[in-house]
């Protein structure tokens, strides 16, 4: 008996260890001991460390990850989300160095054991500067338009001013900080928009990377408020210009001519409301033209923003002209500026295929005579013509041929800008 009960314990011993066996063989086989890989992102501790002593820390892009090797078991260690690599800076040796090492550690997790963890590189580089911050004003930058009878006419920033607090080295690369405000056809006339402050450097881009270094007093969401009021457009407001000074003797003023003469502005309710009271025109001061002892025509430009003034709450509108050309026509004493229609000028050769038109409608011509005379003289008794022999497709400024009735002469020669094209045939329908 005793010995048949010795050799069923034996029996169970081996069976036990046959079972052993086969759940080792099965369990190594369906979740077999691996090494798992991770590039993990280090999270940075303790940064008052850094920033109580007037400094602050720069870590390169490359040296903020490293390689983590967890080894265990396939179902333990695959597929992890939970995993913290950190480097604290507090353990900074000398604060007042400007380069060191700070060890990087694993955070324990569930089911990895840290004698099983393993990382590359052990340490990383960080670089201590001394901490800066500045003030910068905020630029609003739009795109877009408004309604095509708006303009923008104001355009303001709450905060209007934002302090930067960060290393030294990123401070000085900063040149403005700009709000960029998206228009898409806006009509009231006040737009306001939350939008997200950029920080432009020296060479004009964008800081990206460098931006969690920095710290704004707004808050690092980085957002303000801009305020937009828009002016409403009125067209058709005519130029007007005076002059100081005399032409030299025995000249005088013939015209003053501006082109344009009429142009398109914007304004506050205000002041569209006072240039209506002044019958929609806008002077030009005499004392941007002087003619003082000119015996020939004075020709200038003025710039519009000179005339219309934000202090004002005037401007030109953008697709607009942005200057006006003067010219104040003198001639002699005794003489006299015609107009002559260039619908009256003949043009002479024209070749053959080719068609010719004036690009003004009228030729200013300068003729001498007695007053009696001028007095009299009608442009009908002006015979032009132009010659184009030899002529092919393009634009010319030419001679004109003026011939004037007796006891008149001209002051000046007369030129008559003229576009010769190719006439189109393609359309005939002629077999």
């Amino acid at each position: 008996m005793k010995k048949k009960l010795e050799n069923n314990l034996a029996l169970k011993i081996f069976a036990l260890v046959i079972a052993v066996g086969m759940w080792l063989f099965v369990n190594n086989v369906d979740d077999p001991v691996v090494t798992a890989r991770y590039s993990v992102k280090v999270t940075v501790q303790n940064e008052n460390y850094v920033y109580d002593a007037g400094k602050t820390y720069q870590i390169e892009e490359d040296a903020r990850t490293v390689t983590v090797l967890i080894r265990g078991r396939e179902s333990v260690v695959q597929n992890r989300s939970d995993l913290v690599v950190y480097a604290n800076l507090s353990e900074i040796q000398d604060i007042n160095t400007t380069s060191t090492y700070v060890p990087v550690t694993f955070r324990e997790v569930s089911g990895i054991a840290l004698e099983d963890v393993e990382i590359f590189p052990k340490v990383i580089p960080i670089r201590i500067e001394d901490s800066a911050q500045k003030e910068f004003a905020v630029n609003v930058v739009t795109s877009g338009n408004p309604d095509e009878n708006y303009e923008i006419g104001e355009r303001a920033s709450d905060p209007e001013i934002v302090t930067i607090q960060g290393p030294e080295s990123i401070i000085e690369k900063i040149n403005t900080v700009q709000a960029n405000v998206q228009l898409n056809g806006e009509s009231s006339k006040t737009v306001k928009k939350t939008v997200q402050l950029d920080v432009i450097d020296k060479n004009g881009d964008v800081l990206t990377d460098d931006l969690e270094y920095l710290n704004f007093d707004i808050g690092n969401e980085r957002q303000v408020t801009v305020t937009l009021t828009l002016w409403e457009i009125r067209e058709g407001v005519r130029l007007e210009a005076s002059y100081t000074g005399e032409p030299a003797n025995g000249y005088q003023v013939s015209r003053v001519t501006l082109t344009p003469n009429t142009i398109s502005v914007a304004g506050s309710d205000a002041a569209l409301e006072t240039l209506a009271e002044n019958n929609n025109t806008i002077e030009i001061p005499a004392d941007l033209i002087n003619i003082d002892g000119l015996s020939e025509d004075y020709k200038g430009t003025i710039d519009l923003a000179s005339l219309l003034l934000k202090e004002d709450e005037l401007m030109q509108v953008s697709d607009g002209n942005q200057s006006v050309q003067v010219q104040v026509s003198i001639i002699p004493l005794g003489s006299q500026e015609f107009e002559v229609p260039t619908s009256s000028v003949t043009l002479q050769n024209v070749g053959t295929g080719l068609h010719a038109v004036f690009i003004r409608e009228n030729l200013i011509m300068r003729i001498q005579a007695t007053d009696a005379d001028l007095q009299g003289l009608d442009v009908s008794d002006i015979q032009a013509s132009v010659n184009l022999d030899g002529l092919g497709a393009g634009s010319y400024s030419l001679d004109v041929n003026v011939t004037l009735p007796t006891g008149y002469e001209l002051v000046d020669n007369v030129k008559a800008d003229i576009q010769l094209t190719e006439i189109d045939n393609t359309n005939d329908t002629s077999e």
